[in-house]
Parts: structure tokens; C-alpha cells; sequence
């Protein structure tokens, strides 16, 4: 199992938020071909970076993963985050 886990850094500013569940979810919930559930995080004081929501997607193995960030929908998460990373920490979690 391959999972990828995605937070979304606390901010101020609407827009990124407003970014993150208009774009961002939808782009993973096409590659994933369901909707993707977000969770507010309630952040541990102890970090010093401050999270406000999270989503994971679920695929089978790393190659499934590569198959369907290749695909249209896959390129166009891609540029997202690209475009979007001072914002979000990601991170691949693989179960073997």
C-alpha cells in the first residue's frame, strides 16, 4: 500500500484555503476516482509548523502511483502542488 498524505499549513490568507478545496482536492480525487475527505488537524503545540487541514489518498503500490501521476489529471496535480508548495507539506508513506 502507497499512501500519500497531504497538510495544508496554517495561514491567514482565505485564498490558499479556498485554493487547497477548490483545486487541490479535486485534482487528487480525480487520480484517485473518488472524493477525497479532508480532516481539520489540530496541530501539536510542540511543532513548529502549524497545520490546519489534512487528506490522504490510498493506492495500491508506488507503480499505481506513478500510472496515475502521469496521466492528465495526474500532470495537472502535479503543477498544483508545484505551484502551491510553500503551503503544503507532502509526504509518501509506502506500507510493504
Amino acid at each position: 500500500m502507497y499512501k500519500l498524505l497531504l497538510f495544508l499549513h496554517k495561514t491567514k490568507d482565505e485564498n490558499v484555503e479556498q485554493h487547497f478545496m477548490d483545486f487541490t482536492l479535486k485534482y487528487i480525487s480525480e487520480i484517485a476516482g473518488k472524493k477525497i475527505q479532508v480532516a481539520e488537524v489540530e496541530s501539536n503545540p510542540l511543532l513548529e509548523k502549524k497545520f490546519s487541514k489534512f487528506c490522504e489518498v490510498e493506492f495500491t503500490s508506488h507503480d499505481e502511483w506513478n500510472k496515475q501521476i502521469n496521466t492528465k489529471e495526474g500532470k495537472a496535480l502535479q503543477n498544483d502542488l508545484m505551484e502551491f508548495n510553500k503551503d503544503i507539506t507532502v509526504i509518501f508513506v509506502e506500507y510493504k
